[in-house]
């Protein structure tokens, strides 16, 4: 899956990744992956069920509290994003991108008046 996504083939990625999770239900990564791959291709409420289920799975996931902040933002859910994120930073104090989206998506809702 992780091949078939960095080729730029994420409906081949989706399928691989779920024939992992058939093997592996349990498997936080892969479910971070098909998150990912999901959301390439704009099916962002399948994105956001495997995101939150990797970090049902492994709660001190970063990369998956990111990534589902990131959906969250996207989907301009921006208080969802705001936990998020801050789970990331909590989680991984070194998450560059983390601290710039939190920062970004807190002037937006500053913006907003959220």
């Amino acid at each position: 899956g992780v091949a078939l996504a960095r080729k730029g083939d994420p409906n081949a990625a989706v399928d691989y990744y779920r024939r992992a999770l058939r093997v592996i239900p349990t498997y936080a990564e892969a479910h971070n992956n098909l998150g990912a791959a999901l959301r390439v291709l704009g099916r962002y409420a399948a994105a956001i069920v495997h995101y939150t289920k990797a970090i049902q799975l492994k709660p001190d996931y970063a990369a998956a509290h990111y990534n589902l902040a990131l959906i969250y933002l996207h989907t301009g859910r921006l208080t969802f994003a705001v936990e998020h994120l801050r789970k990331t930073q909590e989680l991984n104090p070194n998450f560059a991108n983390a601290d710039r989206a939190l920062q970004l998506t807190l002037m937006r809702m500053h913006d907003r008046n959220i």
